[in-house]
């Protein structure tokens, strides 16, 4: 003020309107009565959200109250020069998560912060099972093992960059002996005379374990394998971890193969060798020859000239999963499942969800799922990915915005994907990596039966389709609820 005033908010409390995301809200009167200084205030709550800045309104707005000088004369003009708030932007969610920043507020619900996932989920009363040991990258690039029921943030192996929360369907590696690939019980010599030698260099979880692959004569097609059982007409996964020995094969493959009279090669991959240790894989459907399966590391070269190889893997399915080490017999890796139970931080009117992701392969999966707790198809909200870039579904009236980028987008395996949808009824969007949002104006009932949220997987199937496990099959890297109908505008931001 040009002058000392006084403030008296018997009637009321002095005011100025901010517009935070599109909605109005008020900084009230707080301090300063009898100076030429007065302070206003504004306390963000659980659903705002302004990304590009919040914005004041002139004059202010006595709500009841009044400003007068020392003398008791009311002060008529009430009019200030904005300032550029711009910069003075606003995040609040009531329930967030994030899987890739470091330890100091990763996680935090209704305002108070976490810095465990477990210390999160104890407060959410939420849960997470994976009745298995799994693997995983720390953040030195060295493959580790975690505890049954321990979650997995995962890292790149070579750059170590933080991936995420890794989250996949359930597997089997039916490859024995997968860490020790010699010739004996198990690793058979396939064709002519391959040389393995066992323990020969550092494998990717750091023991010294990796073997080393050579040919032993000046010939074609040395290889070393393993019969599997499996079944025709389904699609099959061989992979491995493979790098350099300085004396390079002048060709190396790993194959699948139908063991029997004619040795048809389902599937090949010819690998292009490195100083880094890298993870090789070949996918092929099984003919319906009913004979067993070979999963093969091949080598075409001089005498003395190979490959380290460790860590193999033989799974059915059409893509590669994380690594599950092997003995004498199959191992199967549970699926991962993060549940949170929904509470206090959970709109049924009204509400918005942010998540950002990965996939290292391409079925359709959902990313996040709101729904009642039971496995019926027709009772959720969620969203998935899969040939598009994410889809919103809110079931319970059939209401479906689709799309979200509105055209068939090419699948990049490892590509972060970011999505953000709004609902409510007769007024819903979705939107995904900065386009504008979808809308809808179809009308539904609150949803006032939802009991749980699922990170990453579902028990039901997708266009009413069962599908494996719904699980991503990659890593979540952060997921915000907002218990307030979020703007188009900031949808879209939040996704760029």
């Amino acid at each position: 003020m040009n002058e000392a005033v006084t403030v008296n908010t018997g009637g009321g409390t002095p005011r100025i309107a901010v517009n935070v995301g599109g909605v109005t809200r008020y900084a009230s009167y707080s301090a300063g009565t009898g100076t030429s200084t007065l302070t206003f205030t504004y306390s963000a709550q659980a659903g705002d959200l302004d990304l590009d800045g919040v914005t004041l309104s002139s004059p202010l707005d006595l709500n009841g109250g009044t400003i007068t000088d020392l003398n008791g004369n009311p002060e008529t003009d009430l009019t200030f020069s904005v300032p550029n708030t711009s910069g003075i932007k606003v995040d609040y969610p009531s329930l967030s998560m994030d899987f890739t920043a470091d330890a100091d507020g990763q996680y935090t619900l209704s305002g108070t912060t976490y810095n465990s996932l477990s210390a999160f989920l104890t407060a959410t009363s939420g849960t997470f099972t994976r009745n298995s040991i799994a693997t995983y990258y720390d953040a030195a690039g060295v493959l580790q093992t975690a505890s049954a029921n321990q979650p997995r943030f995962d890292y790149a192996p070579v750059t170590h960059a933080a991936k995420g929360f890794l989250i996949e369907e359930s597997r089997t590696n039916l490859t024995l002996n997968s860490d020790d690939i010699i010739i004996g019980p198990n690793w058979l010599n396939m064709f002519r005379s391959p040389v393995v030698t066992s323990n020969q260099t550092t494998a990717p979880d750091g023991t010294m374990t990796a073997e080393h692959m050579y040919c032993g004569t000046t010939d074609t097609q040395h290889s070393v394998g393993q019969f599997t059982n499996a079944t025709d007409g389904l699609a099959y996964t061989f992979s491995a971890f493979v790098k350099t020995a300085g004396d390079d094969p002048t060709l190396a493959r790993i194959q699948l193969q139908e063991h029997g009279n004619d040795y048809t090669v389902y599937g090949s991959t010819t690998i292009t060798l490195t100083s880094d240790w890298q993870r090789v894989s070949v996918t092929a459907t099984k003919g319906t020859d009913g004979n067993p399966l070979r999963s093969l590391f091949k080598i075409d070269g001089n005498a003395g000239s190979g490959l380290y190889i460790w860590g193999a893997q033989t799974e059915q399915g059409a893509f590669a999963t994380s690594y599950i080490p092997t003995t004498s017999s199959a191992v199967t890796r549970q699926k991962d499942v993060t549940t949170i139970p929904i509470l206090g931080w959970f709109n049924p009117a009204e509400g918005g969800a942010f998540a950002a992701w990965n996939k290292f392969a391409n079925p359709n999966t959902v990313i996040f799922e709101f729904k009642n707790g039971s496995t019926s198809t027709s009772d959720r909200l969620n969203v998935f990915s899969g040939a598009r870039k994410a889809r919103l579904q809110i079931v319970p009236q059939g209401v479906t915005v689709i799309d979200s980028s509105g055209t068939y987008v090419p699948f990049v395996a490892d590509n972060t994907v970011k999505a953000a949808l709004a609902y409510k009824s007769g007024d819903s969007a979705v939107t995904a990596d900065g386009v504008a949002p979808l809308t809808s104006s179809t009308s539904f009932s609150p949803i006032s039966n939802y009991t749980e949220l699922n990170l990453g997987r579902t028990n039901n199937g997708i266009y009413g389709n069962p599908i494996s496990s719904g699980a991503v099959n990659g890593h979540l890297q952060s997921f915000k609820y907002y218990p307030a109908r979020v703007a188009n505008s900031q949808l879209q931001l939040l996704t760029q």
